[in-house]
């Protein structure tokens, strides 16, 4: 016999013209492995790497699986993670041809530039001894990520027409390009000077120093900003602005310069970092100043310090003010921190905002102490989970469990979305189980989720409803088991009402206030006759129970009635006009269970003439078609007077109205005709403007 071989290669068409990726570590996936070439008939890839992806885009790649052997394979993919797809999902490879899988990877709108992102595809195959086959699958998000420190400039106090520059940087710590254009003012007191003509190419780990000189013209405030344009894939929102903010004085005052203060992004628990502040004292005697922290709405001024509070500057010298960001402990909700550092200086008060923005994940989950109950010997019970990523950056999610506990959930969550998985609980031995599981994600400033699991102890209830057969034409109640099985180890209470209403109206009695552990307790459903259509009546009850996990249960109860059952149908209306000799069909349909001979009936004016096949009809949807004839152009052909001339009304008019219909011949049960007759109408001249020129029949023959 011959060996099977299945060969796979990953071809990426991704942006930025990216070289062509492969599957690594191809291995032997089932027999031994001793030299890695022939072990086995089957080699399969351990991983597949699609490469970068850039942020908010998606790249494909595609691999080739192709059967040299002896037999067709069947392989099944699925993907634990909708950022990843991959099509075809299942497949059957004929001996000897080949099938092209296509693998997409989409990263989401601000992620981390430059992380990998992975997903487990599910291989499931009919290759003996590996039915089963875990592929990891990764990408890596690209783009730049440009940031702009410090994102707005106070130059304090100014003396009017005295020049007064800051620097600043852009820098991009992505892994993709970008042009950044500044605006060469921030209204006419600032004049910004930044790469050529304010525009720069800002490459991966790049930095490009930029300055903004302040020069005001009048007293009082000053607050302007200059738009800043960034071209290219980022994985950020770049500021679309560059702050400037100060205050005209007259010279030999106090200046206050160095701030707005912004310590960037941080995640929680990272050290603490300082940034400073100048008082500069140009006066020719000494001031006095005062730093504080005013109460902000959220607390955060919490997380900030100053030192010193207070303190003296001496003529024509400078002190210097330091700002520290402080760490911030998890649990703690992803957001901009910010607050107001207030300084009275030479009587004069400045304001310097403080700023620093927490990015992580923060994890919420739907579930939380779970008891499993009683579950089958050899069975997996699922209870369903969503974690919820409030934060904003995504998430990587890591698990903590052990036998016979697990998770199923997507390795990422997007910042601002949800996942949804399962806890797992095996029932591989009897008894009670008890076990704690731990769902995180790296950097994340939420708390460790902790889940506590327990299994193995409670009801479980197994459902066997009877049925009932009945006959048309005319069925009777009837009455069937209602049995309930508790193979669990406690008391099983239960409930039940029917779902819906399927006109059968069940009652089931006596019904039982206690099952015990292995016991099994029968009652009675009886229900009325219910609708006489042929075929099964189902009626679906829903049933609450004392389980700890799925506690409501939907058995159905089933009732046979046996019979025809017509159905009369007409494709186009059986509308006729004096002259036009059409043939219309309409069809009998017969829906039922056993077969049935019909007849016509109703009444058909002259000179509608009715060709009726009365062959008998079989069940299961069978169909006979049956003509109605006007004969009107056939009588005048053989001399026949009109029988149209001079009818009252005139053109268009209503002539004569009828029904046609069918009824049950001897030997067979009818249960009923829907609908139960067919209207044929006959008009003056032209009233039905659908008529076919050459009279032919308008409905067609199935």
């Amino acid at each position: 016999m011959r060996h099977l071989f299945v060969y796979a290669a990953l071809v990426v068409a991704a942006a930025c013209s990216d070289p062509p990726k492969t599957i690594f570590d191809a291995r032997i996936a089932d027999g031994p492995t001793g030299d890695g070439a022939s072990g086995g008939p089957v080699a399969l890839p351990r991983t597949v790497d699609v490469g970068p992806v850039d942020c908010g885009g998606s790249t494909t790649g595609m691999f080739t699986v192709t059967n040299n052997g002896a037999t067709d394979v069947t392989i099944g993919l699925t993907s634990s993670d909708p950022l990843f797809t991959v099509s075809p999902t299942n497949v059957t490879i004929v001996v000897g041809t080949s099938t092209t899988f296509t693998v997409t990877a989409t990263a989401p709108t601000g992620a981390i530039a430059g992380a990998p992102f992975s997903t487990t595809f599910t291989a499931t195959t009919n290759i003996p001894g590996r039915p089963t086959v875990m592929i990891p699958v990764t990408a890596t998000t690209r783009g730049a990520r440009v940031v702009i420190s410090p994102p707005s400039m106070n130059f304090g106090s100014v003396g009017i027409g005295a020049p007064s520059t800051q620097s600043f940087v852009v820098s991009n710590t992505g892994n993709g390009p970008a042009m950044v254009a500044i605006a060469a003012t921030a209204g006419p007191d600032a004049a910004i000077t930044f790469g050529t003509a304010g525009v720069a190419a800002v490459g991966p780990g790049a930095l490009v120093n930029g300055t903004v000189t302040f020069m005001p013209s009048g007293l009082g405030a000053y607050d302007q900003q200059a738009a800043i344009t960034v071209s290219g894939v980022t994985c950020n929102a770049p500021a679309p602005s560059l702050r400037v903010t100060g205050t005209g004085s007259t010279t030999g005052g106090v200046l206050i310069t160095g701030g707005p203060l912004d310590f960037g992004d941080v995640g929680c628990g990272a050290a603490e970092t300082t940034q400073t502040i100048t008082i500069d004292n140009q006066a020719n005697s000494p001031t006095s100043f005062v730093a504080s922290l005013p109460v902000d709405p959220d607390g955060d001024e919490a997380l900030y310090a100053v030192t010193p509070t207070s303190g003296s500057v001496a003529a024509h010298t400078t002190a210097t003010l330091t700002v520290t960001r402080r760490s911030v402990a998890r649990p703690f909700v992803p957001r901009a921190i910010d607050a107001t550092l207030h300084i009275v200086a030479g009587g004069v008060p400045t304001d310097v905002p403080l700023r620093q923005t927490v990015r992580a994940p923060f994890l919420v989950s739907s579930r939380g102490a779970t008891n499993f109950g009683f579950q089958q010997p050899e069975s997996t019970t699922p209870a369903p989970i969503r974690i919820t990523n409030s934060g904003n950056a995504l998430a990587t999610l890591t698990f903590d469990g052990a036998d016979p506990f697990a998770v199923d959930l997507p390795a990422t969550v997007a910042a601002g979305a949800g996942a949804d998985g399962d806890l797992l609980f095996t029932q591989n031995a009897a008894g009670t189980a008890t076990g704690t599981i731990s769902v995180d994600a790296a950097e994340a400033c939420s708390n460790p989720i902790a889940i506590d699991v327990t299994a193995g102890d409670g009801p479980y209830p197994i459902f066997n409803v009877g049925t009932t057969t009945a006959a048309c034409p005319n069925p009777p109640g009837g009455e069937a088991n209602f049995v309930i099985d508790n193979i669990g180890n406690q008391p099983l209470t239960v409930d039940c009402v029917e779902q819906g209403a399927s006109g059968l109206n069940p009652t089931i009695a006596p019904m039982p206030a206690m099952v015990a552990p292995g016991a099994t307790v029968t009652a009675s459903l009886t229900h009325d006759a219910g609708p006489a259509r042929a075929g099964d009546r189902v009626a679906t009850f829903s049933c609450t129970t004392n389980e700890p996990l799925t506690n409501v249960h939907n058995p159905t109860f089933t009732s046979r009635l046996e019979g025809a059952d017509i159905e009369l149908e007409a494709v186009d209306p059986l509308d006729f006009e004096c002259g036009d000799g059409r043939t219309l069909e309409f069809i009998t349909r017969n829906v039922g269970t056993e077969p049935i001979g019909l007849f016509s009936s109703g009444f058909l004016a002259f000179p509608l003439q009715l060709n009726f096949d009365n062959s008998a009809i079989d069940g299961g949807g069978t169909e006979l078609f049956h003509q109605i004839v006007n004969l009107v152009p056939e009588l005048l052909l053989r001399g026949a007077p009109d029988p149209c001339a001079g009818a009252p009304g005139g053109t268009g008019a209503l002539l004569w109205e009828g029904t046609i219909g069918v009824a049950a011949g001897s030997g067979g049960r009818l249960c009923g005709i829907t609908p139960a007759t067919l209207p044929v109408r006959m008009f003056d001249t032209t009233a039905v403007p659908s008529r076919r020129a050459d009279g032919a029949a308008t409905t067609p023959r199935r």
